[in-house]
């Protein structure tokens, strides 16, 4: 197999948009209309948690989609397949008029953004690209997100402001699904290609015929275990907040959802430049340090929100943003210290960590209803002091830097050795 040429315009590789269709048709497009056409089509709020909590715990089967990608080799026809079901879960809800319905739709929904995202980290990091290359291409990868999710907000935002009505918003959604999905199929073959010949060096260089994989046990033990421990932990101390941050911002602080959903925007357009001084930072330091800074910010700021007045509402939205401005460290320098750490395979560690956020999630949920309930919405931020202050404890003492020359499976550093 000759070298693989993967399209790029610059430094940004084309079949990246695949991340952006999460953004888009996903996260800004579909996940952000849910609640609402729930409730506009007879549904109640407990119906519309039900069907956003199913769309987030299908993320709990990305470490085996990431495995059977790794095992047969299908990761560009995964990346396909799920873009499809992007498009497929958007006419489900334009079609879908009860719970059982809606659930279904989300089940799609849920799967296909837990396929891209396995698949679309395991094209950098199963790539056997230097850790400054893995830092570069990470950033762009993981920018594509917000910045999808900003347009697609934008483009259902000025749907709704017209009139559109809800079924035709994802009809149009899952014409977007489509149009990703041509574009990406045209150039992802490159990526797979690469792949594919940085695991077959890795096998041939590093492999034991007839040896055994590790234990569950010895893998959640190990560096790999620590890494999603720290993972889940971290992803806690954002949910805490950000699972009734519409809530925890009027009760707390006074700020009616509409203004705090106006800064949230900000703060995701903000967030969108630092993704490439996280790489930077990643690309000089490694990934442990960022990475451990993103705990430790979250930390100050949830100190900071169990501090500031209740009338001192900006003062609140302020530090609140420090939680989500530390977003491009954490994204990026987990998928690379689970690609130094996996013992499973470059799929089958980001499915890992897919799952880890997405158990974070629920937990996080749950965890801020109750403290909401029996406590109060201020409470919120001491869920996040916790768990950040915890992961950030935990990682000094317990993670180490990977290896200097490890860069995940499949990497020039392990193919050359003997």
């Amino acid at each position: 197999m000759g070298t693989a040429r993967v399209p790029t315009v610059g430094p940004y590789e084309i079949w990246m948009l695949a991340q952006a269709a999460i953004g888009f048709c996903g996260v800004g497009g579909m996940m952000f209309l849910i609640p609402a056409y729930v409730l506009q089509q007879g549904g109640d709020p407990a119906d519309a948690g039900a069907v956003m909590a199913v769309a987030g715990s299908i993320a709990l089967a990305a470490p085996f989609l990431g495995s059977f990608a790794d095992r047969f080799a299908v990761h560009r026809g995964l990346q396909l397949m799920s873009i499809a079901l992007l498009g497929a879960a958007a006419l489900a809800f334009a079609a879908a008029e009860q719970v059982l319905t809606w659930l279904v739709a989300a089940s799609l929904l849920g799967l296909g953004m837990a396929g891209l995202s396995v698949v679309n980290a395991t094209f950098v990091v199963g790539a056997g690209l230097d850790p400054a290359t893995l830092a570069r291409k990470l950033s762009l990868l993981q920018l594509s997100l917000p910045a999808g999710q900003v347009l697609g907000l934008a483009t259902v935002s000025a749907l709704a402001g017209a009139g559109v009505a809800f079924e035709s918003m994802f009809v149009v959604l899952a014409g977007a699904a489509a149009a990703f999905g041509v574009v990406v199929g045209l150039v992802n073959r490159g990526p797979s290609q690469r792949l594919v010949a940085a695991a077959a060096a890795t096998d041939s260089g590093d492999r034991t015929d007839g040896a055994r994989g590790p234990t569950l046990r010895a893998t959640l033990g190990s560096q790999f275990g620590v890494v999603l421990a720290l993972v889940l932990l971290i992803t806690v101390s954002a949910q805490a907040i950000e699972s009734q941050y519409p809530s925890y911002m009027q009760s707390a602080f006074g700020i009616e959802p509409t203004e705090s959903a106006g800064a949230l925007s900000v703060i995701v357009l903000v967030s969108i430049p630092l993704y490439v001084v996280a790489g930077r930072w990643t690309a000089r330091a490694g990934p442990r340090v960022p990475f451990l800074a993103s705990a430790a910010a979250r930390a100050v700021a949830g100190a900071g929100l169990l501090l500031i007045p209740g009338e001192s509402g900006i003062a609140a939205l302020v530090v609140f943003g420090v939680v989500m401005l530390v977003y491009p460290l954490f994204e990026l320098n987990a998928a690379a210290l689970v690609a130094s750490t996996s013992p499973i395979g470059p799929g089958g560690g980001q499915g890992a960590l897919g799952a880890a956020i997405a158990l974070g999630t629920i937990v996080a949920a749950v965890l801020a209803g109750w403290v909401a309930a029996e406590i109060g919405f201020a409470a919120l931020a001491g869920i996040t002091l916790a768990a950040a202050g915890a992961a950030t404890g935990l990682g000094l003492v317990a993670l180490r830097s990977p290896a200097r020359g490890r860069r995940g499976p499949g990497s020039s550093a392990e193919r050359s050795a003997p």
